[in-house]
């Protein structure tokens, strides 16, 4: 009699297609031309994933300017024409895929001015300014989280919060009155600026990544600070701030000043307050209240977006004012103002 024979069947791991990321702005970016774009996006789904842009039509085709990596960071070059653009984000696994259309809104470009006398060209109406490079700022500390008994504690060396990473990642979360857990508070490090400063955490839920998935994410509650924060190198205070990734919201308010005290930190403003301001890594993005600005015979109005660059990057551009107009009262005379460096631009001027 033949000798019984056995095998052994293992059934293949259940795959997931990919979903991308619901998003308050429904996949609408707006840039202006004064610097590279990059949002990061995100899907879940089976891994490994697939990012392409794809066109939406022979007419609508995805700029040479758009690209997407391998792990969603969409980047769009400055040099891309101003108008708008419409195309699509895919992401893919062997399981399936999910698109989404993309509109992009793209803004004046930086005007470049020559010194001792206008240009004859009248270009789109941003000016830029450099601000005199101070000294360093002492870091930043945080205390660590202390866990109550009975609580489940969470631990992550970085996790991601929209388009934003935080580190030292230390959370608890309690037991409520039914026996369930309720969302989780404590601290972290927040990377706004090329430094980190400390911040809290309430209310959060956190989607953690499988094995090889990549990183945490928080999609719920709050980051927010407890008390005023102080970059004495540029002279930013920031007096509050609201990350909360449900709402798809991340803003700030505060104020700027010279950090040479004496001087003005902009034309004739000593200082610059905002309040509810967009908050991106490396920027703050002032649309509330922005002043009109005068700087010896110039006066720049109407002033829609004000850039205030926080990153720290070696070129130090620390404002750009996008939209509104320049205007001149009388011939171009020597500048003088020690408080800023003006690099060469086109002066629009209005009649």
């Amino acid at each position: 009699m033949p000798a019984a024979g056995f095998c052994t069947v293992e059934a293949m791991p259940q795959l997931t297609p990919p979903k991308l990321e619901a998003r308050r702005d429904d996949y609408s970016f707006s840039m202006s031309r004064t610097f590279d774009f990059s949002e990061q996006l995100f899907a879940s789904g089976s891994e490994p994933l697939f990012w392409s842009l794809e066109p939406i039509s022979s007419r609508m085709t995805v700029p040479a300017e758009a690209s997407i990596d391998d792990t969603g960071l969409l980047s769009i070059s400055k040099d891309i024409p101003m108008g708008n653009y419409r195309f699509k984000v895919k992401v893919e696994n062997s399981a399936g895929f999910d698109t989404k259309e993309i509109a992009l809104e793209v803004k004046a470009r930086i005007i470049i001015p020559k010194i001792g006398g206008l240009s004859t060209d009248s270009g789109p109406e941003i000016v830029r300014l450099t601000a005199v490079q101070p000294q360093t700022a002492a870091p930043l500390t945080t205390t660590p989280q202390i866990v109550q008994p009975g609580a489940e504690s969470y631990y992550s060396a970085q996790m991601r919060c929209m388009s934003f990473f935080l580190t030292d990642v230390q959370l608890s979360r309690p037991l409520g009155s039914a026996g369930l857990f309720t969302g989780y508070s404590g601290t972290a490090m927040l990377n706004i600026s090329g430094e980190p400063i400390p911040v809290s955490i309430i209310g959060a839920s956190v989607e953690k990544a499988g094995s090889g998935a990549g990183q945490d994410k928080m999609t719920g509650g709050t980051v927010y600070i407890t008390e005023p924060l102080e970059s004495k190198d540029i002279g930013l205070t920031i007096v509050s701030l609201d990350i909360s990734p449900a709402e798809n919201k991340a803003e700030v308010s505060g104020y700027i000043k010279n950090p040479q005290s004496d001087l003005n930190v902009l034309g004739d403003r000593y200082a610059i307050q905002f309040k509810y301001a967009e908050l991106r890594p490396g920027n703050i993005i002032v649309r509330r209240g922005v002043p009109n600005i005068r700087h010896e015979q110039f006066t720049i109005r109407d002033i829609q977006e004000l850039w205030i660059n926080i990153s720290k990057d070696a070129d130090w551009d620390l404002f750009t004012l996008v939209g509104g107009s320049v205007e001149m009262k009388s011939h171009l005379e020597t500048l003088d103002n020690k408080s800023l460096r003006f690099k060469p631009f086109s002066l629009f001027l209005c009649s």
